[in-house]
């Protein structure tokens, strides 16, 4: 019987694996799903100089 912790593969059986996946894809999903990141992007309006949309910066600062 082999145990990790943080985010590694935890094996319990050679049948049987479990993962720890956190909430992060769960929330992302969602925040691509209901289109938060293109609302605020239509809203808030481009900066040419800009390298990241304020819609990703906002998505990063949820996860």
């Amino acid at each position: 019987m082999s145990r990790k912790r943080f985010n590694e593969e935890v094996v319990i059986h050679s049948e049987l694996v479990v993962q720890n996946v956190d909430h992060l894809g769960i929330v992302a999903g969602l925040i691509d799903e209901i289109g938060v990141v293109k609302y605020i992007n239509e809203n808030v309006g481009r900066d040419p100089r800009e390298r990241v949309s304020a819609g990703i910066i906002v998505k990063a600062m949820v996860l």
